[in-house]
């Protein structure tokens, strides 16, 4: 926000004048259009000025300046104010020709009352706020605010300002002139705003208020109006009639602030051409939002840069507004997300390019819910595969079952996410959609009302899209509005469940937190979800099972291990189905050949001959349960399908060609088993890796899941099923049922971490079907050789399998299985947790209930949850024991006994002692939990490879790090992200994991913390350096147990930002991190600074231009407010707290201060500490950080660690002051900046180097370079010339003029060695084109080079041995070294390497040696040189590494400088340059006294004075001259 300038006057002391009553007929016409009636008019103002004299006299007579004499003066000259004849046109657009317009506008007496406090009241300044109440029936008022000087007015010579100060002119280059601002205040309008059913029919009110800035551009032309009219204002009329009825207060506020800064040039403006405001702010209330609130505001300040780019065309990326063409078509915002109806679209779009990844959200709750999914991906494939487009669905999550949102008198939805892989761009895409809708008979309803299919696109690749700024022929006027990604994705758990299935790590495009972490944030309460499974018509739900689905065997062989040749007739298998079905069954699972080892093979037709009509006749005799067809050939698969079954079970897996394929078509329910070989060839293929069969199936298992889902087998249609019997020992089929929850991938996290990996990732996913009924290991255990005496071994395995998390049992003996699946089901689950609760206290140190049901949790009180709630006691049971408040006290005095038997905490323990919880100084002591520190290497490993030479030390990585707690891995990055099982992240797999003691914070209660820090955290905050991953873990871990993460992590960033690289760098990264939309990941920008590696054909990135944003940290313990001391030199720290208004009020400023002086050499951290939130408390009761803050806002600034001051309340002049005082105390300011320099200040911000990139022919280059070398065959062998007449010049030739990156592979490995050969060989007048190559490439391939270890431990060499002898060099020689350097400093790996002491002395006889040549062209290379060292130098020193060079080297310069100076008599260009140079050496260094005597020795001004003839009608030149003369008697 721009500082107003009043905020920044040395006055001490304010005179007030607050809404003074005025009366005038002399305004411009009143609302009724009557002219010359009076109109009330209200003044505030406000005069800095020091009122010493009036209270040392006591008197307030005479010229004295009060506030009565200023009234008098106003009154008076509102009263003589004349009216002006009225306008002569009734319209918005005035005729601003004329010399009035009906009476004086409000600015205009706003001018003439500043005119009489300055020159009749003789105040020093004023500023001004005038107001004209009911200047429109629908507002409250409209007004000018302005702020004067005296100096802001000229007067005509011989002409006395008090007497007339009608003849003051404003001055139209005044800074004043641009905080002007002309304000509406209470519009309010009745209009549809709001997302829900109910607010989309019937209007409400909002409040508005504008505030229009000043363009002082077109001032000049303003105030040529005898009226002092300003042109750009006149519109304002028509700017209050654009309210229109969006969908949110947002939307609103950013559409109102887009068309007011629309630029007069945008050719879609609806405006007048003499609008013109470059910057607004605008609030929107909404008074019916909130029921006990008075109402929610929303506020939003923009510049014309925000929307447009510099020739006033719509930037592509703008916010959320409308385009100012909907606003000149006069269309309402009424458009809803890409959720709604929309007219189908005639087909469109010609042949699609490259395939985009995009994933759509599906919901339906019409009719048969499944089918309408499944068809409605079918149409998608059809319609978006049509004029060459290619559509395919890639990928499913599973089917969620919810209640409806918003209008929930309707049936419940089922929801999934798809992705999609589809040639459409985003609209064509919306209208394919809505063309699927269309075919299967959706129908407009009421907004979110019940719908056959919905289709909505939530992602887009990663694009962020709005199609209200879009201008493409295909919107119609019918279309409505797509955003990408969808609007409501993070407030919708049935849209964030689908996706996290999909991918978890995703990250939202614009709030930067992955779908993981947006449903993390949303699950605050139990899931209104159920997950199901479309085992049949009805949905049958999973995971987790109320209820354990058993599939009765129905084998039509002759042959079957157990009941071969039972139902080999249809009537018996009938009867037989039918049976299983009364006795219990939920599902029949119909097989025609026996899977036992050894079985006979039989041909698919005889197989699918036995099993078609048993399906047929079960479907007509009226059967509606699952029906299962237990085959491994995609043939019997298809045609049992067709018949009627609903699952295929496949005891191959799909391992059978074509049988993915079959599966995916038929797009029912399918059974994976995991098995290998065939019947007969599976007991011999029993060995597994290290004999683990667990790990074995589970790795194998995944890989067929993820075989399935490649083929399109929707997720939500597998079950996984681990093969009991099948290429399994006895002993294997033990250990699956023993591990079973490992097999599955169900283990608890953190019990067997090795497990912990991909494959139990995914495969924990799916629900499971085990099937051991009747095997042969069972009657080996219990010596039943005969198959159906296996009963009680079956109902043995039965109970472990559903023990073990079986969804689905598969079993022969029904009746009896239905029995055992029903009590193992209620029986109890081992307990894996203590029974064991937290107590929290309230202010009052008093113990409270933290939460209340099931088991109570109790944590101790601070400092273990020291922003613990205030809550009011109430009795709680625990133990059978009613405890009130009063008991608190005694419960905590005692000791707690909780008596749990350790066979249930521990199955293979004997012992059956009570646990004892025993009494601590801070009340109960509760379990521990490990936490440890996950650390990576953000680089990959560059940073160990590049640190030396980019910093010149050791550097191991750059580190990110992570917590470790409750089987979550919580890190900030894109926002808080929190990852399940841990090491799962985007980031790899940790190089470190460190253990960082214990923490007695719950799980709750840390996610609850968790989550009130993600405001704190958020994804636009984040800075690579500044307030980072590690900020976060150190913060955290403080809360956790008052640790810190290791110092050497914590430090990094200041030491490797100390190294000259670092100082290079840092402009980049903050570039990078700060403001913005689009952020990149850490990751991603660390490549991005660091050189590629070897070989590598890509160029360092470039990170996007980003304006700066916000310099802000917040700590929330000690231990991350002793880390911003201790590493910075300047932190302010705001104590604030959420319930304190001041606090609200000045926060706002206290963040533009910390992005005003958020970067630069002179930069301050500023810090805000809720006192609220986290350890906000103990901060700031702590000494150290100037506690106890017994009072909000307190403001404490301190300076290199110590204390310099403090203040307190809302005064944000007192701020500033303390900011400033600070800043001085800590960045003490150079004498020079003190002095008048305008061209020497313009100078240092344009600090670009002299190149080179001129491409010679490379015939020629290699001609001459070929010519060299023969001369010397005896020394230079034919692979040297090879190389450097052949392959570095096809090298130069192939590569691209910028800013196309270069592919061509870097020759620099022979390249190098070549050129040293060839340097030791040739003569020093032969050295010039071989030079020349690397002066080339440098133009072109920069970033490669520099990344180059040969390359650049070369250049110390090359430097060195080409400057032995400069002095009898030829001109060639000492042209294309100065080139050659010159061509280097773009680099800053490059220029650091230049300045190290080594080369810096050879770049310096260089430099000398060319300034001092006798050829006018080599004095101008060397003057570019100079200048392009001098300003690197420049920028050192003023930067944030404030390093400067030595004495010794500025007056060597500066000698070689002056000297050159004196001999120029040639070239203006090179005087130019060479006085540029010098003033710039002397600029603000802290050597410019020697360096100013040897000047003053030498005879500057002589030498100057001479120049005249030379210089003559060259001002600029002239200037620089004038202000070196004032650098050197300074």
């Amino acid at each position: 926000m721009m500082q107003h300038p009043s905020a920044s006057l040395p006055s001490r002391d304010l005179i007030q004048i607050t809404s003074l009553a005025l009366r005038t007929s002399s305004l411009e016409q009143d609302l009724w259009q009557r002219p010359s009636k009076a109109q009330p008019l209200f003044l505030s103002l406000w005069i800095h000025t020091d009122v010493q004299d009036e209270a040392s006299t006591d008197s307030l007579l005479g010229s004295s300046l009060n506030y009565g004499t200023v009234t008098k003066a106003i009154e008076k000259a509102v009263a003589e104010l004349a009216p002006l004849p009225p306008s002569p046109s009734s319209s918005d657009e005035l005729n601003l020709d004329l010399d009035s317009f009906g009476g004086h506008p409000l600015e205009a007496i706003a001018e003439l009352l500043a005119k009489v406090v300055l020159f009749r009241s003789n105040a020093p300044c004023v500023r001004l706020e005038l107001i004209r109440p009911r200047a429109l029936l629908t507002a409250e008022s409209l007004g000018v605010d302005i702020f004067r000087t005296r100096a802001d007015y000229t007067a005509p010579a011989d002409t006395d300002p008090s007497v007339s100060i009608e003849a003051l002119t404003l001055d139209p280059s005044s800074p004043n002139l641009a905080h002007d601002k002309l304000f509406v205040r209470g519009l309010r309008r009745f209009i549809i705003i709001g997302i829900n059913a109910c607010e989309r029919l019937e209007e409400q009110e909002v409040i508005v208020d504008l505030d229009f800035l000043a363009n002082q551009e077109v001032f000049m032309v303003a105030h040529r109006l005898k009226n002092g009219a300003r042109r750009e204002w006149r519109a304002w009329r028509q700017v209050v009639k654009k309210v229109e009825e969006p969908l949110t207060i947002e939307h609103i506020t950013t559409s109102l602030a887009q068309l007011i800064v629309t630029p007069p040039t945008c050719s879609t403006t609806s405006l007048p051409l003499s609008w013109n405001v470059p910057r607004t702010s605008v609030r929107v209330s909404k008074p019916s939002a909130l029921m006990f609130a008075k109402y929610p505001s929303v506020q939003v300040t923009r510049d014309r840069k925000d929307f447009f780019d510099a020739n006033g065309a719509l930037r592509a990326s703008s916010a959320r507004g409308l385009t100012t063409d909907a606003w000149s078509a006069g269309t309402s915002a009424t458009a809803e997300s890409s959720s709604s109806q929309s007219t189908a679209a005639t087909e469109i779009v010609e042949e699609g390019g490259e395939p985009h990844r995009v994933v759509l959200g599906v919901g339906t709750n019409m009719g048969q819910r499944v089918h309408n999914i499944s068809e409605a991906l079918k149409e998608l494939g059809v319609i978006g595969s049509q004029n060459g487009h290619k559509t395919r669905v890639v990928g499913t999550s599973f089917l969620y079952e919810s209640e409806a949102m918003y209008v929930e008198e309707q049936a419940k939805f089922l929801n999934a996410a798809v992705e999609i892989e589809t040639t459409l761009e985003p609209l064509p895409l919306l209208h394919a959609l809505k063309s699927v809708e269309d075919r299967l008979g959706r129908q407009k309803t009421i907004r979110n009302g019940p719908r056959i299919i919905d289709l909505d696109v939530l992602f887009y690749d990663d694009l962020v899209f709005d199609s209200r700024q879009t201008t493409t022929t295909v919107v119609t006027p019918e279309d409505r509005w797509l955003q990408i990604p969808h609007a409501s994705i993070a407030e919708r758990e049935f849209v964030l469940r689908p996706l996290v299935d999909l991918n978890p790590h995703f990250r939202h495009p614009k709030m930067g937190q992955t779908t993981s972490g947006l449903l993390y944030a949303l699950s605050i309460g139990p899931s209104t979800l159920k997950r199901v499974m479309p085992l049949s018509a009805s949905l049958a739900p999973t995971l987790p099972l109320r209820r354990t689905w058993v599939m009765s065997i129905i084998n039509t062989t002759p042959d079957s291990f157990s009941d071969g040749g039972d139902n080999v007739d249809l009537e018996a298998s009938v009867a037989t189905a039918l049976g299983h079905l009364a006795a219990g069954a939920d599902i029949l699972d119909i097989g025609g050949m026996s899977t036992r080892p050894g079985a006979a093979d039989v041909t698919p037709e005889e197989e699918e001959a036995r099993v078609v009509p048993l399906i047929k006749a079960l479907r007509e005799r009226g059967v509606t349960n699952p029906l299962s067809i237990d085959t491994f050939r995609p043939s019997v698969a298809k045609a049992a399908v067709i018949a009627g079954a609903d699952i295929i079970n496949d005891v191959m897996g799909g391992a059978s060609e074509g049988m993915l394929e079959v599966m995916a078509a038929a797009d029912v329910p399918v059974v994976l088993m995991h098995s290998r070989g065939t019947p007969a060839t599976m007991s011999k293929m029993t060995d597994y890796e290290a004999g683990d069969v667990v790990a074995g199936v589970r790795r194998e298992l995944a890989q067929r899941i993820q075989e399935a889902l490649d083929a399109g087998v929707k997720r939500w249609n597998i079950i996984v099923d681990p093969g009991i019997g099948f290429a399994k020992t006895g002993a294997d089929n033990l250990a699956l049922l023993r591990r079973l929850p490992e097999v599955l991938g169900r283990q608890e996290v953190g019990d067997s971490a090795e497990y912990d990996d991909h494959d139990s990732t995914l495969l924990r996913q799916f629900p499971s079907l085990v099937g051991l009924s009747r095997k042969r290991f069972i009657g080996t255990l219990t010596g039943k050789d005969v198959a159906k005496d296996r009963v009680l071994g079956t109902a043995a395995g039965v109970t472990a399998s559903i023990a073990g998390g079986a969804e689905i049992v598969r079993v022969h003996d029904v009746e009896a299985m239905v029995d055992v699946a029903k009590h193992a089901r209620e029986a109890p689950v081992p307990f894996r947790e203590w029974p064991i609760a937290s107590i929290c206290f309230d202010v009052t140190r008093r113990p409270v209930p933290w939460a209340l049901g099931g088991l109570v949790r109790f944590a101790s009180p601070s400092p273990l949850v020291p922003s613990a709630p205030s809550l009011r006691p109430f009795p709680l049971w625990l133990l059978g024991l009613q405890i009130t408040s009063s008991d608190w006290t005694e419960l905590l005095s005692k000791e707690l006994c909780i008596h749990q038997h350790r066979q249930l905490l521990d199955p293979t323990s004997k012992s059956s002692t009570p646990h004892v919880i025993r009494e601590q100084t801070t009340g109960i002591m509760v379990a521990a939990e490990p936490v440890s520190l996950y650390v990576y290497d953000l680089s990959n490993g560059m940073a160990k490879q590049w640190g030396r030479m980019l910093t010149g030390r050791d550097v191991e990585g750059i580190w990110h790090t992570s917590l470790v707690l409750h089987g979550m891995e919580v890190f900030y990055g894109q926002g808080i992200d929190i990852v399940s099982p841990p090491g799962t992240t985007h980031h790899g797999r940790p190089v470190k994991q460190l253990s960082m003691g214990s923490t007695q914070i719950d799980r709750d209660t840390f996610l609850e913390y968790i989550q009130g820090m993600r405001e704190v955290y958020s994804a636009d905050r984040y800075h690579l350096l500044d307030f980072n991953c590690n900020t976060f873990t150190n913060d955290v871990l403080g809360f956790l147990n008052g640790n810190q993460i290791p110092e050497d992590i914590r430090n990094l960033p200041s030491e490797i930002m100390s190294t000259p690289f670092g100082r290079n760098m840092r402009p980049m990264i903050d570039q990078m991190f700060r403001g913005g939309n689009a952020r990149p990941d850490a990751s991603n920008a660390v490549q991005s600074l660091l050189p590629p590696t070897t070989g590598s054909n890509s160029s360092t990135a470039t990170p996007s231009q980003q304006s700066m944003g916000s310099n802000l940290q917040i700590c929330t313990s000690p231990a991350s407010m002793q880390t911003a001391l201790s590493e910075n030199p300047a932190v302010a720290v705001m104590f604030t707290s959420n319930s304190c208004p001041p606090c609200n009020a000045v926060k706002p400023y206290f963040e533009e201060l910390a992005r005003t002086h958020g970067a630069g050499p002179k930069r301050i951290v500023f810090v805000l500490v809720e006192m609220g939130l986290g350890g906000g408390a103990q901060v700031a009761s702590d000494p150290a950080f100037g506690g106890p803050i017994r009072a909000t806002p307190t403001f404490v600034f301190f300076a290199r660690g110590e204390k310099l001051g403090q203040c307190q309340g809302a005064d944000r002049q007192e701020l500033k002051t303390q900011v400033q005082l600070l800043e001085m105390e800590v960045y003490p300011a150079h004498a020079h900046t003190k002095l008048s320099l305008p061209a020497f200040t313009k100078l240092s911000k344009s600090l670009a180097p002299v190149t080179y990139p001129s491409f010679p022919p490379l015939p020629v280059l290699a001609k001459k370079l070929d010519a060299s070398l023969n001369n010397h065959q005896d020394k230079i062998d034919s692979t040297t010339r090879d190389v450097l007449t052949k392959r570095v010049i096809a090298y130069l030739a192939a590569l691209p003029a910028p800013p196309v990156a270069p592919t061509t592979p870097l020759p620099a490995d022979a390249w190098i060695p070549a050129t040293e050969k060839a340097l030791e060989a040739l003569a020093p007048q032969e050295w010039f084109p071989l030079l020349d190559t690397y002066r080339i490439a440098l133009a072109r391939d920069i970033s490669r080079l520099s990344a180059s270890t040969a390359f650049t431990s070369l250049i110390p060499r090359l430097l060195e041995r080409t400057c032995t002898d400069l002095e009898s060099s030829e001109k060639a020689l000492i042209l294309t070294l100065v080139r050659l350097v010159s061509n280097m400093l773009p680099s800053p790996t490059l220029v650091n390497l230049l300045l190290e002491r080594s080369s810096f002395d050879t770049v310096t006889r260089i430099i000398v040696r060319a300034l001092l040549d006798p050829d006018q062209s080599v004095r101008s290379a060397g003057s570019g040189l100079a200048w392009s060292i001098i300003s690197r130098v420049y920028d050192r020193r003023v930067g944030l590494a404030s390093i400067d060079a030595d004495e010794e080297w500025q007056v060597e310069m500066a000698s070689a400088l002056f000297e050159a100076l004196s001999k120029e008599e040639e070239s203006v260009e090179v005087v130019h340059r060479l006085a540029a140079t010098l003033g710039l050496l002397m600029f603000q260094s802290s050597h410019a006294d020697p360096v100013k005597e040897l000047l003053g020795v030498l005879g500057l001004e002589e030498v100057v004075n001479g120049k005249a003839k030379l210089l003559e009608g060259n001002a600029e030149v002239a200037q620089l001259f004038k202000e070196l003369d004032v650098l050197c008697q300074s």
